[in-house]
């Protein structure tokens, strides 16, 4: 994974103060790596949410480029800050792959989010199943191959895991 999630927030952070609001607080964070795409390098974003509004934009990494602001709707991200988390991107990463996640260099999706009701009403995910993990924030952690592990964001337990072909 290109740069730390704990480094690249920080960064992330200052650059939506300084360039878009300075009440802005992280909503979501995205790590996506694919192969055939990107040479492996890799594209961060981090959702960010002003706290009683609805104004959401993101700021994006690709590679070890600059950061850079995109406006947007950012739909389905979460509506409140994420105010607990302990175990950083690498350390998901590891867990997951100590839980089966098999990485074959190709493909890796790391989401970090906190759940909220509308991640509980799509019957087909893995999260629709387990509707008490509401308010929790959590890693979802993704291959090219099953499963998918989802990660408590502050203590590291492994909260679910999906092995059924997607």
């Amino acid at each position: 994974m290109g740069g730390s999630s704990q480094h690249l927030v920080v960064i992330a952070v200052r650059f939506a103060h300084a360039s878009w609001d300075p009440r802005a607080c992280l909503g979501s964070v995205e790590f996506e790596q694919n192969q055939t795409i990107d040479d492996g390098a890799g594209t961060w974003d981090f959702g960010f949410i002003v706290p009683g509004g609805n104004r959401r934009v993101k700021v994006a990494f690709m590679g070890a480029g600059a950061p850079f602001l995109v406006d947007s709707g950012l739909q389905g991200m979460s509506v409140d800050c994420i105010r607990e988390m302990s175990i950083d991107s690498h350390r998901a990463f590891e867990i997951a792959m100590k839980h089966g996640l098999e990485y074959s260099g190709a493909l890796l999706h790391l989401k970090l989010f906190l759940a909220e009701p509308g991640d509980f009403s799509d019957g087909d995910s893995l999260l629709s199943r387990r509707p008490e993990l509401q308010g929790r924030t959590i890693w979802q952690v993704a291959t090219e191959r099953p499963p998918v592990v989802l990660i408590d964001a502050k203590t590291g337990h492994v909260l679910d895991q999906e092995s059924e072909e997607r």
